[in-house]
């Protein structure tokens, strides 16, 4: 059976639902806006875990109609299924450091990969949890390809980015909550996108169970659900 190395549907959620711009992802998120217009069409985006690169590259996605690449992609075994991507077209690679140093995917795999849609033209975006100079590669070629990326940084979400995140989500599904009660919880939780987007969803969910204010008492019982 032949195997789907890209993938078309990146979730079920709607990224620009969940996205809310602040000086720590506007950076990031002008340059997805202005696509197809890059001076460099290879684009590395870096930044620590669930500050915001797996929803911008959504964003990207929905805009460009990109295919992500599967890490079972990069094997030797592979190689005329790279050689066959489209000309022009646009392509998220994720992760690449954790990648390459859980040893999962070579990195003559990926360089193979980065000369290819260079050579195609391809827009392509690769994400990391670092910066290309603190990744530890062995691969001087490898290196300097990153190092010709377009690179942006994208940094944690701070308290009013993760305020502004669930208030968003909570006034879509027209639940109310007091800037009082807002303060408290997200003095509680963890300052990244993935704990914003659960505890709206949560929220959500247990407000319609319960049919309850949000109250700090409902707010601690979420706190504990998560």
């Amino acid at each position: 059976m032949k195997q789907n190395f890209f993938e078309f549907r990146f979730n079920n959620l709607s990224a620009n639902n969940y996205f809310c711009l602040s000086k720590k992802n506007y950076l990031a998120f002008n340059l997805i806006s202005a696509w197809p217009k890059w001076s460099i069409k290879n684009v590395l985006i870096y930044g620590p875990k669930s500050c915001g690169k797996t929803l911008i590259c959504s964003i990207w996605k929905s805009k460009a109609k990109a295919e992500i690449i599967y890490p079972g992609l990069l094997k030797k075994k592979n190689i005329g299924e790279i050689e066959k991507i489209k000309k022009g077209s646009s392509l998220i690679f994720e992760d690449i450091d954790i990648l390459i140093n859980s040893k999962i995917v070579d990195e003559e795999m990926i360089l193979f990969l980065f000369n290819i849609l260079k050579e195609k033209e391809c827009f392509f975006i690769f994400t990391s949890s670092k910066n290309p100079k603190q990744m530890n590669l062995s691969l001087a070629d490898l290196r300097s390809r990153l190092y010709s990326s377009m690179i942006v940084e994208l940094e944690s979400p701070d308290d009013d980015l993760i305020k502004k995140i669930i208030q968003t989500k909570l006034r879509q599904k027209q639940i109310t909550i007091s800037n009082e009660n807002i303060n408290f919880l997200i003095k509680r939780i963890d300052r990244d996108y993935n704990a914003a987007i659960a505890v709206s969803e949560l929220i959500d969910k247990q407000s319609m169970v319960s049919k309850s204010n949000i109250s700090k008492l409902f707010l601690r019982k979420i706190i504990n659900l998560i």
